[in-house]
C-alpha cells in the first residue's frame, strides 16, 4: 500500500484480558484507497482470505455508471476453480444499482481468467423504483405501480401475479390477490382498535368471490407497542400472549403463551433478558449462567426442574464460540455419580503453522469415549477433509487407518457451459488413493432456453441423473423433470401451475393428478386409475372434515372444540348411514397434552402414562374377566368408560440423568432390564428369567475410538466373547468372528461400497460348512440387485444362482430365473412380470421355457376403484391346452375386509356335481375374523350346501386374545369347541394363554396346558392327566389321579414339580370327580410324550425342542430337536433325533 493510506486493524481476542497484537489474537485489517473511509481497497482475513476492491466506470448497461469489484481470493492471488467476484454496476446521477454479475476465476484453454456465472439486471421507472430483475438463466421478476402510494402487481419467476393494494393514508396493506385463470384468491386485511382493551386488531380474510361463498379468517390483536396478544386462527382456536413486566422481587419480566386447550407455556426472564425457565404445560427448561475460573461464560440447561441431574451444560470463549459441551453420564444404580461426558471444541490459531484458510475455525471436536473429529480447509476457509482421527493423533492421516471423507467444490469450464461441481470421496483402504461416491453439478451458463436449473450427480460408476426445472411464465407453469440412467428421456415429471402442484408422474410412469378449491385447499388427489380420493373441510376452515374415495368410503374426522385436537375418526359402513368409530383423548396434567387414551368400537383400547419429562412410562391394556359379574366396560361410547380401571400394565422406567430406558416392566412384574456405558452406549441387557440359577446377561463392547460394536457376549454360552467384529476404514463391517459356532464371516464390498460377497469360513473344520454369497449390482442404478450366488470359492453358484432384471426407463422388476424355474440358453426363460395399467401393481405372471413357451400364467384382477385384489387365476399351459389350475374371486367390504372367496379349478376337490366353492366371511367391529363359513357352489348367495367341517365361528377378548372358536354348520351345535385361556376363559395378563381345550362331540374335552418362562418364550405344552409328569398319560397315571381328588395337599408333596391342575381334565378350574370320565378316556388311549419342552437362547431364539419328562421313560421313536443360528438370527443348522432305547446314546 502507499503511503498515507488509511489502515484499520480489528482484533477479536479468544480470551478474556487479551493484549493487542497477542498471538491468539483474530486480526482483520482492513486498507482504504487513501483516506477515503467509504472505498476499502483490500481487506486482510485472520484465515489469510482477501477481499480485493477494484473500482471503475463502464457504460455496458448503458448509462454510464461507476463499478466496484470484490474479488474473493488469498494474498498470493486468486485461486483457480474457487476464487469468486462480485461486480456491481451503479449509475453515476442516480446511484441505482442497475447490474450485478458474478465471476469465477476458472481454466481455460487459453489460460486462466473470470468467467460470468450469473448477473442480475434491474430495470427502474421515473421515480426510482424496480420494474424488473431478470437473472442470467431468464427467470425475469417484473413490478407494475398503478398509483404514488404502494399499490402493486408483481409477477414472479414461475409467473405468479399478486396485486397489493394500500391504504393510501395509513399506507398499510388493503388486501392482496393473486391472479388466477379461473377464480382471482383475494386476501383482505382490515384495521381496527378495540378502545376497551387498548388493542390494535388485524383481521385477514382469504376469499374467492368467484363461485365460491367461503374465506377463511384470522384475527390478530396486537397491544400499543406492537406484542401479539391473541390470535384466532381460521377455525376459532385462540393463542393467546401473556406479558408481565413488573420486574418484581428482583425478577425479570415473564411470558405466558396459551395454545388452544389452555396449553400454557410460561417464559421467565432475568433482569438482563437472558432466559430463567420456561415451565406450564411443557417439558420445563430451568436456565442458569457463570463464569469459569479462566474467565469462560457457561450455559446450563436443566431439564425437568432447577434441581434435574438431566442437563446439557455448553461452555464458550470470548468470541462466541462453543469450546465445550457437558453433560451427565450414565450411572449404575447404586453407584456414585461419574463424571460428565464433555465434548470439546478446538480452534484453528492464527499465525504460526496453522494452514491457509483455517485460523478461528474448528479444528477438532472431541467426546469422551471417541477419537477427535478433525477437520482441514482449503486456502478460502472451506471444508477439504473431515475424519475420526484413529490412527494417529493430531493430524489426518490420508494412507491410515483414520476414518476420512473429503469434499471439494470448484467452478469450471462443463462442455459450453460453466458449472459449480462438488467431488465426494471417501478413503476406503490404507494406502490407496480416495474412492469418489458422487459428483454433483449445477450448470450455471448456456442454459437450454425455458429451463432455470439443470444439474446432475454422477456416482462412482459414472451413471448421471440429470435433473431440470423448466419454467414457462406465461403459462404460470413449473415443470419439474427426472432423467436416471437408462433412460432416454424424462420419466418423474412434476406440474406446478400458480403455485399448486398440479400433476406428478413416477419414474414408472403413473401420473397423480391434484385438484383445489377456490380458496386452494388440495380437495382431489387422482391416481393413475383415475380415482379420485376427495377432502371436504369443516366450513372457513383448512381443518379436513371428512375424506372419501371413489369407492365411496369415507373416513369422518371430529374435532376438540377447545383444543382443536383429533378426537374421534368415523369410518362408514356398508349400510351408507353406520359409522364405526376409534376415538382419542389428552392428558392435560403432563407436558404437551400427549395423546394418552384410545377405544372405541374398532381400536383395541390402550392408556398411556407419561412422567414429568413427557417420557412415556406406561402402557394399559384392557382384557374381559367373562368370570366377573360385570360384564365389563362398554368400549363404543363417546367417553372412555368409568369402569375400565388400570388393566394390565407396562412400565418403562428411564434413568433420571440421561434419560435411558433402564428397565421394561410387564404385569407380571418380570423385568429386562438394560444398562449402559458412561457415554450411553448399550452395554448389557438381563432378561427376567435364568438358567443354572445365574442373570441371562448379554455383555456388549465398543471400539474405545469408534465407538463401533466390537463384541458380544452371553453368559449362557462358553465362549467369551462369543461374537467378536472387525470394520473396515469406512466403517462397514469387514469380519465377524462367531465363537459359538466356530466360523468367520468375511465381508466384502465394491468400488461403490455395496456388499459384494460374504465369506464363511469354518474355524474347526467341519463344524458348519465353507461358503460364499455372492452379490451382483446394475451398473446403471447402484445398489441395485441384480444376482445372487451361493457356492463356494471355487465355484461361486455351487449351490444357488439367481438373477433379477429390470425395465430399464421404469426399474421396475421383469423378470427372475433361478432355482426352480425354467432354464435354459436364450433370454426368454423364467418368470416375468407385467403390471397393470397406469398403476404399480403387478398383474400378470408367467413362467416361460427356453422356447419362450408360456408354462404357467397368473393373472391378478383388482377393484375398479381401490388397489384391492377381485381374483388370482393360475392356468397352465395358456396358449395351447389351458387349463385352470386355480381361480380364486374375492369381494371386499367398504373397510377393505375380504368378506369371500370363490374357489375353482382342478387344484380344488370337490365332490360331485361342483365345480366351485366359497368362503364367506364376517367381523367384528375390531376387524377381527368372527365367522368362516364355507359352501359348495358358485352362488355366494346359495347356503344349502354347508361344508360342516370347514365352518368357524371365533370370539375374542378387547385386546385381540382369542377366548374360544367353535367349528360346526351354523346354527347347530359345534363338532368342536376350543377355549383358550386359564380355567376362567381368559388369557393371562400378558395376554398368554395358560390352557386351550377342545370339546368334541363324540369326545370328552381334553386340554392343553402351556407354560412360558418369565420373558415370554413358550417353555412347556402337556396334556391334562398326565399326574406324575413323566412324559406320557396311561394307566400309571390312575391312582395318582385318585391321590390329587381325595387328598390334593398329599399330591402336591409327593409331586412337587408337577401341578395339580393337570388333572382338571374339563377345564372348569377344579380337581374332582366330574374330570373321571375325560381321565378314564384319554389313559386310556396310551397318550405317548404328553410334555414338550422349549429351550431359548439369550436372543430370545428357540434352540431344543425336546419331551420334559426324563429320558427313561420316553417311548422309542420320541423327536428331539435341535437350532442353531449365526451371529444375525439366521437358522444355519436343525437337528433331529429320534430316541432308541436300545442305542447307547
Amino acid at each position: 500500500m502507499s503511503s498515507g493510506d488509511l489502515v484499520h486493524v480489528e482484533e477479536r481476542c479468544a480470551t478474556g484480558g487479551a493484549a493487542y497484537e497477542a498471538s491468539g489474537n483474530l486480526r482483520t485489517v482492513t486498507t482504504y484507497d487513501g483516506t477515503d473511509e467509504e472505498k476499502p481497497a483490500a481487506i486482510q482475513y485472520a484465515d489469510g482470505r482477501v477481499d480485493q476492491y477494484v473500482y471503475g466506470t463502464s457504460d455496458a448497461p448503458g448509462p454510464m455508471c461507476d463499478t466496484v469489484e470484490v474479488i474473493h481470493r488469498i494474498s498470493s492471488g486468486p485461486v483457480v476453480g474457487k476464487t469468486t467476484s462480485r461486480k456491481s454496476y451503479r449509475t453515476q446521477d442516480t446511484g441505482r444499482l442497475l447490474w450485478d454479475e458474478t465471476y469465477a476465476y476458472i481454466s481455460g484453454g487459453s489460460g486462466n481468467s473470470y468467467q460470468l456465472i450469473e448477473r442480475i439486471v434491474r430495470q427502474y421507472d421515473a421515480r426510482g423504483r424496480v420494474t424488473q430483475t431478470e437473472r442470467l438463466n431468464g427467470a425475469t421478476t417484473t413490478t407494475s405501480y398503478t398509483s404514488c402510494c404502494g399499490n402493486t402487481t408483481v409477477i414472479d419467476e414461475s409467473g405468479i401475479e399478486i396485486e397489493t393494494t394500500v391504504d393510501p393514508i395509513l399506507h398499510r396493506v388493503a388486501s392482496r390477490t393473486k391472479l388466477a385463470e379461473n377464480a382471482n384468491l383475494i386476501t383482505s386485511f382490515d384495521y381496527d382498535i378495540d378502545e376497551e382493551l387498548d388493542f390494535r386488531v388485524q383481521e385477514v380474510a382469504t376469499a374467492a368471490p368467484q363461485g365460491s361463498s367461503e374465506s377463511l379468517l384470522q384475527v390478530r390483536y396486537a397491544d400499543l407497542a406492537g406484542r401479539s396478544r391473541l390470535e384466532v386462527d381460521d377455525a376459532g382456536l385462540q393463542t393467546l400472549h401473556v406479558y408481565d413486566d413488573s420486574w418484581t422481587n428482583g425478577d425479570g419480566r415473564k411470558e405466558t403463551l396459551t395454545r388452544p386447550g389452555e396449553l400454557d407455556e410460561i417464559t421467565e426472564f432475568y433482569r438482563d433478558s437472558r432466559i430463567k425457565s420456561v415451565t406450564g404445560d411443557v417439558v420445563e427448561q430451568h436456565y442458569t449462567y457463570g463464569v469459569d475460573a479462566n474467565g469462560h461464560p457457561w450455559t446450563k440447561v436443566a431439564t425437568g426442574s432447577s434441581i434435574s441431574t438431566r442437563y446439557v451444560k455448553t461452555m464458550y470463549d470470548a468470541l462466541g464460540r462453543v469450546i465445550a459441551e457437558e453433560r451427565p453420564a450414565f450411572t449404575p444404580a447404586g453407584s456414585n455419580p461419574l463424571d460428565p461426558i464433555v465434548t470439546t471444541y478446538e480452534y484453528y490459531p492464527p499465525g504460526g503453522s496453522t494452514p491457509a484458510g483455517a485460523a478461528g475455525r474448528v479444528k477438532s471436536v472431541t467426546t469422551d469415549g471417541l477419537a477427535p473429529t478433525l477437520y482441514v480447509y482449503d486456502e478460502l476457509g472451506n471444508v477439504r477433509y473431515t475424519g475420526l482421527d484413529v490412527a494417529n493423533p493430531g493430524e489426518l492421516d490420508l494412507d491410515g487407518a483414520d476414518r476420512v471423507s473429503e469434499t471439494e467444490t470448484l467452478y469450471q469450464s462443463c462442455g459450453s457451459s460453466i458449472c459449480r461441481e462438488t467431488t465426494t470421496s471417501v478413503y476406503t483402504t490404507n494406502d490407496e488413493p480416495d474412492t469418489v461416491t458422487t459428483v454433483q453439478r449445477e450448470f450455471l451458463t448456456a442454459l437450454p432456453s425455458g429451463i432455470v436449473r439443470w444439474s446432475e450427480i454422477e456416482d462412482a460408476a459414472e451413471n448421471v441423473t440429470v435433473s431440470k426445472t423448466e419454467l414457462d411464465a406465461e403459462n404460470k407453469t413449473v415443470t419439474q423433470k427426472m432423467q436416471y440412467p437408462g433412460q432416454s428421456s424424462s420419466f418423474d415429471v412434476s406440474v406446478t401451475i400458480n403455485g399448486l402442484l398440479q400433476s406428478a408422474t413416477s419414474r414408472a410412469g403413473v401420473e397423480t393428478q391434484y385438484g383445489y378449491d377456490a380458496l386452494e385447499r388440495r380437495t382431489d388427489v387422482t391416481d393413475g386409475r383415475e380415482n379420485a380420493t376427495t377432502t371436504v373441510y369443516d366450513e372457513d376452515t383448512t381443518r379436513v372434515d371428512f375424506v372419501a374415495n371413489a369407492n365411496g368410503d369415507v373416513a369422518d374426522y371430529v374435532y376438540d372444540e377447545e383444543s382443536g385436537r383429533l378426537i374421534a375418526v368415523g369410518n362408514l359402513l356398508d349400510d351408507d348411514e353406520s359409522y364405526v368409530w376409534t376415538r382419542y383423548a389428552y392428558d392435560t396434567s403432563v407436558p404437551g397434552h400427549p395423546l394418552y387414551r384410545v377405544w372405541g368400537d374398532v381400536p383395541q383400547p390402550v392408556q398411556f402414562d407419561f412422567n414429568d419429562l413427557g417420557e412415556r412410562v406406561g402402557l394399559h391394556t384392557y382384557r374381559f374377566d367373562p368370570s366377573s359379574p360385570d360384564p365389563g366396560p362398554d368400549w363404543t361410547g363417546t367417553t372412555w368408560p368409568s369402569g375400565a380401571g388400570d388393566g394390565d400394565e407396562t412400565g418403562w422406567t428411564f434413568d433420571e440423568a440421561t434419560g435411558l430406558l433402564t428397565a421394561k416392566t410387564y404385569a407380571d412384574e418380570t423385568q429386562t432390564k438394560y444398562s449402559y456405558t458412561p457415554e450411553g452406549r448399550l452395554h448389557t441387557r438381563t432378561w427376567a428369567r435364568q438358567v443354572d440359577s445365574a442373570d441371562l446377561l448379554t455383555t456388549y463392547a465398543y471400539d474405545e475410538d469408534t465407538g463401533e460394536l466390537e463384541s458380544i457376549d452371553y453368559s449362557d454360552t462358553t465362549p467369551e466373547p462369543d461374537i467378536e467384529f472387525t470394520y473396515t476404514r469406512t466403517g462397514l463391517t469387514d469380519v465377524v468372528t462367531d465363537n459359538r459356532l466356530e466360523v468367520t464371516h468375511d465381508y466384502d464390498y465394491d468400488a461403490l461400497l455395496h456388499l459384494e460377497t460374504e465369506t464363511i469360513s469354518e474355524l474347526t473344520s467341519g463344524v458348519l460348512y465353507e461358503k460364499v454369497i455372492t452379490r451382483g449390482y446394475s451398473e446403471i442404478a447402484p445398489g441395485r440387485l441384480e444376482s445372487l450366488q451361493v457356492g463356494t470359492t471355487g465355484d461361486l453358484d455351487a449351490d444357488y444362482a439367481a438373477a433379477y432384471a429390470y425395465d430399464g426407463p421404469t426399474a421396475r422388476m421383469t423378470r427372475v430365473t433361478g432355482p426352480g424355474l425354467p432354464s435354459g440358453s436364450g433370454s426368454d426363460f423364467g418368470a416375468w412380470y407385467g403390471y397393470l395399467t397406469n398403476s404399480e401393481l403387478v398383474e400378470k405372471t408367467e413362467i416361460k421355457s427356453a422356447a419362450n413357451a408360456v408354462l404357467l400364467r397368473t393373472t391378478r384382477g383388482f377393484e375398479d376403484h381401490r388397489d384391492l385384489l377381485t381374483s388370482v387365476e393360475n392356468k397352465w399351459d395358456p396358449a395351447g391346452t389351458p387349463v385352470v389350475k386355480s381361480r380364486y374371486t374375492y369381494t371386499n367390504d367398504r373397510l377393505a375386509r375380504r368378506t369371500s372367496v370363490l374357489n375353482e379349478g382342478t387344484a380344488f376337490s370337490l365332490p360331485s356335481p361342483h365345480t366351485a366353492a366359497y368362503n364367506r366371511y364376517g367381523y367384528n367391529d375390531r376387524n377381527e375374523l368372527t365367522t368362516a363359513y364355507r359352501y359348495l357352489g358358485d352362488d355366494l348367495e346359495d347356503t344349502d350346501d354347508p361344508v360342516p367341517n370347514e365352518h368357524f365361528k371365533y370370539d375374542y377378548d378387547p385386546i385381540g386374545n382369542r377366548r374360544g372358536s367353535w367349528m360346526g354348520p351354523e346354527g347347530e351345535d359345534p363338532i368342536i369347541a376350543t377355549d383358550y385361556g386359564s380355567p376362567s376363559g381368559v388369557a393371562n395378563s400378558l395376554n398368554q394363554y395358560d390352557r386351550v381345550s377342545s370339546i368334541g362331540v363324540d369326545a370328552p374335552s381334553v386340554s392343553n396346558w402351556i407354560e412360558h418362562d418369565e420373558d415370554g418364550n413358550l417353555s412347556l405344552t402337556h396334556v391334562g392327566g398326565d399326574m406324575n409328569c413323566d412324559g406320557q398319560l396311561n394307566i400309571l397315571d390312575i391312582n395318582i389321579f385318585t391321590l390329587a381328588i381325595l387328598d390334593p395337599g398329599q399330591y402336591m408333596e409327593m409331586y412337587p414339580e408337577c401341578r395339580i391342575g393337570n388333572g382338571d381334565m374339563n377345564g372348569d378350574g377344579e380337581v374332582d370327580i366330574l374330570d373321571v370320565n375325560t381321565f378314564v378316556y384319554l389313559a386310556g388311549a396310551n397318550n405317548k410324550s404328553t410334555h414338550t419342552r422349549y429351550v431359548w437362547d439369550a436372543e430370545n431364539r428357540l434352540i431344543e425342542v425336546w419331551p420334559a419328562a426324563d429320558e427313561a421313560n420316553w417311548p422309542n421313536g420320541t423327536l428331539r430337536s435341535e437350532y442353531v443360528y449365526d451371529y444375525l438370527g439366521r437358522r444355519v443348522i436343525k437337528r433331529v433325533y429320534t430316541w432308541d432305547s436300545d442305542e447307547d446314546e
